[in-house]
């Protein structure tokens, strides 16, 4: 409930914003997600090196 929520200490509180942030994450199309394939994405450049070439492709499916 509500009035749980905010009987939790700081400490308590900061650990389960992680956890929502942690699951969020995995739900395709949040904030957490965008930020986590980001955050991938910036590893393997930083792995790997900058690409040489890079491009999308897309079907536009909204559109058709």
């Amino acid at each position: 409930t509500a009035q749980d929520l905010t009987d939790l200490s700081s400490n308590k509180a900061v650990d389960f914003v992680r956890k929502v942030v942690h699951y969020g994450g995995n739900n395709i199309g949040t904030p957490a997600f965008w930020a986590r394939q980001r955050q991938n994405l910036l590893e393997i450049v930083r792995q790997k090196g900058m690409p040489t070439g890079f491009f999308t492709l897309s079907c536009a499916v909204v559109y058709w």
